[in-house]
């Protein structure tokens, strides 16, 4: 018959359990979970409006003075974009905290429409589509300004956690950086008229000898 001391039995024990726990320890450690990023803003989707102001002539300088007596603006296309949003709060004890905050960015675009062109010559009617082609590349880098300044604030939004001890504190400091942000984008749509001349450095300028 075979038989081992208490000591004996002790020590494969502990041994066995450093053979686990080594082995435990040699194992590659669980991936952490990445924190997914805050979505208390979103971005609902955008509206785009295009109006058309009539336009008539059979020769440039008819054009020009058709789009001059007709335009509803200072020139003779524009664009208008508007950055609006709404939000929407938890209230707990002693704070005020944003639960939720969707932008929408509406653009309207007003351009000529040359309702007779027929009447034209083909280099004319080859320059007007050159022209209005300029035009609305113009325009639309306008309208990407707004587009723009609607995802950097869901972005500025998402960044943080947006809590206050109540609405009204949390109402100013979130109007405060969004305005912020609005107005940076409107800065530099108003320079990007500056640089391109409205659109002229572009090519949208209709041209009297094309």
């Amino acid at each position: 018959m075979f038989y081992m001391s208490r000591r004996s039995v002790t020590r494969l024990v502990i041994a066995a359990s450093v053979v686990a726990a080594l082995e435990l320890a040699a194992q590659p450690a669980p991936a952490l979970k990445a924190v997914p990023p805050l979505e208390t803003a979103k971005l609902t989707p955008n509206v785009i409006r295009t109006d058309f102001y009539e336009v008539r002539g059979a020769t440039t300088e008819a054009l020009l003075a058709s789009m001059s007596a007709n335009r509803p603006y200072t020139n003779h296309a524009s664009t208008e974009w508007r950055v609006t949003w709404k939000y929407d709060y938890l209230f707990k004890p002693n704070e005020c905290v944003l639960r939720s905050f969707n932008v929408q960015v509406r653009v309207r675009f007003t351009l000529p429409q040359w309702v007779d062109s027929e009447g034209a010559d083909k280099a004319l009617q080859e320059e007007w589509k050159r022209y209005f082609g300029a035009l609305q590349i113009h325009e639309s880098a306008h309208a990407g300004f707004g587009i723009a300044a609607g995802k950097e604030i869901v972005r500025l939004v998402n960044s943080r956690e947006w809590r206050a001890a109540d609405r009204k504190e949390l109402e100013v400091q979130i109007e405060a950086e969004c305005n912020k942000t609005l107005q940076e984008f409107r800065a530099r749509d108003a320079a990007y008229d500056k640089t391109t001349d409205h659109g002229r450095t572009q090519g949208a300028r209709l041209r009297t000898h094309p």
